[in-house]
């Protein structure tokens, strides 16, 4: 659930950043510096982390209960 939306997001980052090299090379791009070019994660690859992330430790506790239980 989580490590396709993070799959997702790092591809847009290097696709986004191919692009500007590709720019930056054929001298079509913008002159004025950028602090950066990234845009950040959409809303919805946030929630799917973040959900990733509470089933991640979900998986930990029931594994950990279920060791202490037997």
């Amino acid at each position: 659930m989580g490590w396709t939306a993070w799959v997702g997001y790092q591809a847009r980052e290097t696709r986004d950043r191919n692009a500007e090299r590709y720019l930056q090379w054929r001298g079509r791009a913008d002159r004025t510096p950028r602090t950066s070019t990234r845009e950040g994660m959409t809303n919805d690859e946030r929630r799917r982390i973040y959900g990733g992330a509470a089933l991640a430790v979900l998986a930990v506790v029931a594994l950990l209960a279920f060791f202490a239980g037997s």
